[in-house]
């Protein structure tokens, strides 16, 4: 009967070791179940904020593309008017001439731009 009891509580303390080993366990996997859903928030937050930011970049590229649009159509035009002006200091033409000159630096002023025109004779 000693024998049997002397089992029983070998068998207890090892059980009750076990017992101790596995809640150490069962808790240091908890911390690091914890760290990770941290970890895992972080890394969701930074790339939400990068989506953010790509968002962003991606709407100003747009109006950037928009605006350098909008400026060579008025390049163009300015050079076309130009151009015409130079035909009409070449051709001679006074009172178109005249018109044309006015409307063009008022068009400038206007816009705070500088003016530079050649004229040719």
């Amino acid at each position: 009967m000693r024998y049997i009891n002397l089992r029983f509580t070998c068998l207890h303390t090892y059980f009750n070791l076990l017992t101790v080993v596995l809640k150490a366990q069962l808790k240091d996997s908890l911390h690091d179940a914890e760290v990770i859903a941290i970890a895992r928030d972080e890394a969701v937050s930074a790339a939400k904020e990068a989506d953010k930011k790509y968002k962003t970049s991606e709407a100003e590229l747009l109006q950037l593309q928009a605006d350098l649009a909008s400026s060579e159509r008025a390049r163009k035009a300015a050079q076309a008017e130009r151009d015409d002006l130079q035909e009409e200091l070449n051709s001679g033409s006074s009172t178109r001439l005249t018109m044309l000159l006015l409307s063009y630096i008022c068009h400038f002023y206007a816009h705070g731009r500088r003016l530079t025109f050649t004229v040719e004779y």
